[in-house]
């Protein structure tokens, strides 16, 4: 009897250090978890930030690509408009220049007419000149 009870007392206490080993597993189990589940929220918080600054980023990037969208179109309006000018410029240039044309044209006609009607006047004088000549000469004569 009493090496059975000696055996059952030392079952007892083989069973009750592997009990503590248990509880020393499942302890280290759960400091595990612990830590495990701390890492996971520290990654999270990571990929939350991660997250947030992407998306500053990409709305940063849509601003100045909206920025520069609309000051390429200010810019083709005022090369829109400044073309209008250019071409009203130079419908204008063009419009003086056939003017210009025309007057050149008058004045040469005008100049012409005038070169003709002294040629006219120059003959006349010739002529009154040749007259009184003759009339003095007779007036002489007689």
């Amino acid at each position: 009897k009493n090496v059975e009870v000696s055996e059952t007392s030392s079952s007892l206490t083989n069973s009750q250090e592997e009990m503590q080993d248990l509880q020393s597993v499942f302890m280290e189990l759960d400091q595990s978890e612990t830590q495990k589940k701390e890492f996971l929220w520290g990654l999270n918080d990571k990929k939350i930030t991660l997250k947030r600054i992407h998306q500053a980023e990409v709305k940063n990037i849509r601003n100045r690509i909206r920025s520069k969208s609309e000051r390429m179109r200010r810019i083709k309006k005022d090369i829109a408009s400044l073309t209008a000018q250019l071409e009203g410029v130079t419908n204008d240039i063009s419009r003086f220049e056939k003017d210009l044309i025309v007057k050149e044209d008058q004045f040469k006609r005008k100049k012409e007419a005038l070169l003709t009607q002294k040629q006219d006047a120059l003959s006349s004088l010739a002529e009154i000149a040749n007259k009184k000549r003759a009339v003095l000469d007779n007036l002489m004569r007689e």
